[in-house]
């Protein structure tokens, strides 16, 4: 089984109130899709990462598993470009 691009997916679902059934419904998707989401089969392309982060009320960080270290310090996704069939996620972290 292939590691998930966004293993924050199950606890920010879970946090929100969702069942795939129910995320897949509004995302206008099967069920399975979702599915294979979770489980690293497929992933999801950048913009509906950004979507399932308004959609759960989240960040795109958590649903990428990316944490920051220090609380005090803010992060964001500067860019996202896909090379080579992979996406290159780049951060920034304010000092």
């Amino acid at each position: 089984m292939a590691k998930s691009v966004v293993p924050g997916l199950k606890q920010a679902m879970r946090r929100a109130g969702y069942t795939q059934r129910r995320l897949a419904a509004e995302m206008g998707l099967a069920v399975s899709t979702v599915a294979r989401w979770s489980t690293g089969e497929q992933e999801p392309a950048i913009s509906t990462v950004r979507n399932l982060s308004n959609i759960l009320n989240c960040s795109m960080s958590e649903l990428l598993g990316i944490t920051v270290r220090d609380e005090q310090k803010g992060c964001s996704i500067a860019r996202v470009k896909e090379e080579n069939g992979k996406k290159i996620i780049t951060i920034e972290v304010e000092d």
